[in-house]
Formats: C-alpha cells, sequence, structure tokens
C-alpha cells in the first residue's frame, strides 16, 4: 500500500508556492516526480484552496494505475522500445534541459529561474508564443521583479545546476521573446 511518508522530503528545501506554504513535493525522485510533473499541468484548473488535495490525490492515482498495470505483467521489449522513442521525442521537444530540481534557486536577484525555463520550453513544445507570454507577464503568476530581466548574471545559479545549463543565456533568450512590447 502507499503511504504519504514516502514521499515527504527534507524541510529545508520544500517549494514555496507563493503563499508560504511548502509543499516538498519538488525533491522527490522517479515515479513520484513524474506523478507530481504530471499533476501540476491539471492543478491550476481547480480552486486555489483544493490544491493541495488535488494534487495529492492525483498523486496518489496515477501511483495506483501504475501498481495495477505492473500487477497484470512486465512490460515486453517492443512496449519498452515504444517508451524510450516517446521519451526521445519529447527530450527532442525542449530545448533547456532543466529538471525543476530547483538547485539554482533562491536567485540573489529574485529571478524565477525554473518557472521562466519551463515557460520557455512549454513555448517551444506547444508552439504558444502568445499563450506563454500571457502566463509570463500576468501579475498573478511572475512579479516582474522575478523576470529574466532581473539577471545580473552571477553565475551562482550555474554553478548549483546540476544539468549544467547556461542560465543566464537562456535567461535572455526566454525574456526576449516573452516580454510584451510595450
Amino acid at each position: 500500500m502507499l503511504d504519504w511518508s514516502e514521499y515527504i522530503t527534507e524541510v529545508e528545501r520544500y517549494q514555496d508556492d507563493g503563499n508560504g506554504y511548502h509543499n516538498g513535493y519538488d525533491k522527490l525522485e522517479g515515479d513520484w516526480a513524474l506523478y507530481y510533473k504530471i499533476a501540476q499541468y491539471f492543478v491550476h484548473k481547480v480552486k486555489r484552496e483544493d490544491r493541495q488535495d488535488f494534487l495529492h490525490d492525483l498523486m496518489l492515482e496515477m501511483a495506483k494505475v501504475k501498481t495495477k498495470y505492473e500487477a497484470k505483467g512486465k512490460l515486453t521489449p517492443e512496449e519498452l522500445s515504444l517508451i524510450n522513442r516517446v521519451r526521445e521525442a519529447y527530450n527532442k521537444l525542449i530545448p533547456i534541459p532543466c529538471k525543476g530540481c530547483r538547485d539554482c534557486m533562491p536567485c540573489p536577484k529574485g529571478v524565477a529561474i525554473p518557472q521562466i525555463l519551463q515557460i520557455y520550453n512549454e513555448m517551444i513544445m506547444y508552439n504558444d508564443l502568445q499563450g506563454r507570454q500571457s502566463q509570463y507577464n500576468n501579475l498573478g503568476f511572475l512579479k516582474k521583479e522575478q523576470h529574466a530581466d532581473q539577471c545580473a548574471e552571477c553565475g551562482e545559479c550555474m554553478e548549483a545546476c546540476p544539468q549544467k545549463i547556461s542560465i543566464p543565456e537562456w535567461l535572455k533568450k526566454a525574456h526576449e521573446l516573452l516580454k510584451l512590447n510595450q
């Protein structure tokens, strides 16, 4: 049986949702990290006060589905090959190999690095410049002080990044495409 304690993580590294609430899901690994990433795409569809419960329930449901299908038998080599091809195709769609680990945070200038990189990747993946510009410039999502143009190129984020991403360069590219011409 699945237990909530399986995905409780170290307290100092909890993710802040902007309201001072720390959920800790950003430090998950393996299947739990995948469930969290998938659930994030749906959590905005429920009322703010219900989001944590929804996120938790959705992750547990995904784990139950996996457990159910694992009990039916192992995947065939053809099925594993298909999964690998889908993974490779997905990775080709995203230009920035950010895993959302948040090791680059906090930024000394307050730049919302993981969120900006995610918005940029989704813009490319879904070919959705207008929607992602709206998301980037919407004051309910990111404050102006968190925008990529606030980056001082100090390099602290790159030193901490396990993927060794050239974060200041990507932030410049992201801001140029995502900012609204005013």
